[in-house]
């Protein structure tokens, strides 16, 4: 498990989370949603989540509730 990240026992459906995707679909750029899912337990990078808009990524950090959305990190929704 990765250090200081949230294990499948700190996340569930409907939290706030900020995601990094795997390195073929990523821009490199985190993302910011609601869980959907929790997709796969905890993976070498972290626990694997789909956040409400259908991206699947590793969970970096839990986000206080910032009214949904995926959005980037430090960017703005589209």
């Amino acid at each position: 498990m990765a250090t200081n990240r949230p294990s499948e026992e700190d996340v569930s459906r409907g939290m706030t989370v900020e995601v990094v995707q795997n390195q073929e679909n990523n821009d490199g750029e985190p993302l910011i949603g609601d869980i959907r899912q929790v997709v796969g337990d905890d993976e070498p990078g972290g626990v694997v989540v789909e956040l409400e808009s259908g991206v699947t990524g590793e969970v970096v950090e839990i986000r206080p509730d910032e009214g949904g959305g995926d959005v980037p990190q430090g960017g703005q929704g589209t």
